[in-house]
């Protein structure tokens, strides 16, 4: 996972929402990164870090919403995303 300041971050997003044709568009991101170190004879004999991402999108279109998700902060995968959020409220 590459840590981002929080104005980076929103570049990519925004930028998603820029364009799209919907009364309401909003995405929620949400990253954890784990970490578990295993022992044997009081020695560390595994590591293991996991990192995760998860991105949904959410767009009302009239009445109806469509929701979409994700693992990836692409710029050109959230864009799609969107899309496809946009697709399942129409």
């Amino acid at each position: 996972m590459t840590v981002r300041g929080r104005d980076a971050m929103l570049v990519p997003l925004q930028d998603a929402l820029r364009d799209v044709k919907a009364d309401e568009a909003e995405l929620h991101v949400h990253r954890r990164r784990s970490a578990i170190s295993r022992y044997a004879k009081n020695q560390i004999h595994q590591n293991a870090v996991a990192d995760e991402t998860l991105v949904q999108a959410r767009v009302v279109v009239a009445k109806a919403v469509g929701i979409a998700s994700a693992n990836s902060l692409d710029p050109a995968d959230l864009r799609r995303l969107v899309a496809d959020a946009t697709a399942a409220a129409r």
